[in-house]
């Protein structure tokens, strides 16, 4: 079989990443013409929303950082 390893993301990692990112809590479009929110996050799931809290930037972060766990 094959070992997994179970990453866990917290707010340090969450800190860390916006201080070299930003964070939005309005829907923008990036430069390459996405519609983003938070830290980068695409998801229409939040970006939809048009504006969230900076408790749904976490949430979205932790959401899209399970992809690379």
């Amino acid at each position: 079989g094959v070992a997994t390893e179970q990453v866990n993301t917290n707010s340090q990692l969450f800190e860390f990443i916006k201080k070299f990112e930003g964070c939005y809590t309005k829907a923008y479009y990036c430069p390459s013409g996405v519609l983003t929110i938070g830290i980068g996050c695409t998801n229409t799931k939040w970006t939809a929303k048009g504006t969230i809290t900076i408790e749904q930037c976490k949430e979205a972060f932790n959401e899209d950082i399970k992809t690379f766990e």
